[in-house]
């Protein structure tokens, strides 16, 4: 049994300067969020959009945007339940809103996509995402995300011919040689293919290409809280990959990387470093180190205790970096 699949969703730039300039403090607000974010304080970042939603006479595609942004920021901590309330409360308003740009609501569109599989309502997911042609998909961050939401949705609903099919034929557009989130997060989910059918092999293969794609961009990392997560979910595929290869001591390696990295640089606090530490027991106990494995569920077990958990050790689909829009 696979006690741990990290699927990993596309992620589109925050704040895109390419998109129609919005009013000055909508920008400002989507600037500071965005900010906030990459440092980890989500907390933050929720309190200055929900204080910008009680501005008196805020005007209404800026009303749209800021509940969007909210919604980003709720599903990056997890909070997906709450998201999903309102990114389908900004989508019903742009709907309804010729003002609101087919851009901001193809994001939008996205976004609600996301949380649902999230929220494990795949077929609600698949319904919403075959509603958006590739022609809407203009810019190469948006057809990025709608091939991920569409070979993700593919996934969860068991349809591994159709997700291999996706991710493969994106995999072709992009350049090996040069390393990126995208790259990695394409070999990241033709990996866990790999492992919901059993082939761990090609599993194994994929995915240490992914984790390979991660640490060249290490670098890029280090100031993002939602990438390192990314990179650490990746190395617990890996690690699975290859125990069910047989390759004890690449996956204790695996493990190795994958904690010191959750340690240093998230803390041992940290819900995404008790959900390494509950993969990791769970592959150290069947290759024989039960007293590490032991500890391990120790201390995943006390920072459970000390806040909610963002990194489960059930079938995990990861929220990245949702659209904030401009």
């Amino acid at each position: 049994m696979i006690a741990f699949v990290a699927l990993l969703l596309a992620s589109i730039p925050a704040i895109d300067q390419g998109d129609k300039p919005v009013s000055q403090d909508i920008g400002t607000l989507l600037a500071s969020s965005a900010a906030l974010q990459i440092k980890g304080d989500f907390a933050q970042a929720e309190r200055i959009v929900r204080q910008f939603l009680t501005t008196e006479n805020i005007l209404p595609v800026d009303k749209i945007i800021a509940l969007n942004a909210l919604g980003v920021i709720l599903g990056n901590v997890d909070r997906n339940e709450e998201a999903e309330r309102y990114f389908r409360r900004a989508l019903d308003l742009a709907e309804h809103n010729p003002e609101v740009l087919p851009l901001t609501l193809l994001r939008i569109r996205f976004n609600l996509t996301t949380v649902y599989v999230a929220n494990h309502r795949y077929q609600k997911a698949q319904a919403l995402v075959n509603t958006i042609s590739e022609a809407e998909a203009i810019q190469a961050n948006e057809r990025w995300r709608l091939a991920s939401l569409r070979g993700g949705v593919a996934i969860r609903m068991a349809d591994y011919e159709l997700g291999n099919e996706v991710f493969e034929a994106y995999l072709k557009n992009l350049d090996s040689s040069k390393p990126s989130p995208e790259l990695a997060i394409t070999l990241n989910n033709l990996g866990i293919i790999g492992l919901f059918r059993k082939d761990f092999v090609t599993a194994n293969r994929y995915l240490s290409q992914a984790a390979t794609a991660w640490r060249a961009i290490h670098g890029i990392l280090e100031s993002n809280r939602i990438r390192q997560g990314n990179m650490l979910r990746t190395l617990s595929n890996l690690a699975i990959a290859q125990e069910k290869v047989g390759n004890k001591d690449g996956a204790r390696a695996t493990l190795t990387e994958a904690l010191t990295m959750a340690r240093t640089q998230l803390g041992d606090s940290d819900p995404v470093t008790a959900g390494i530490c509950e993969v990791s027991a769970g592959i150290l106990s069947r290759i024989g180190s039960k007293r590490e494995a032991k500890e391990l569920k120790r201390m995943a077990h006390t920072i459970r205790q000390q806040q909610p958990p963002s990194f489960g050790a059930g079938a995990v689909v990861n929220i990245t970096e949702l659209s904030a829009l401009r």
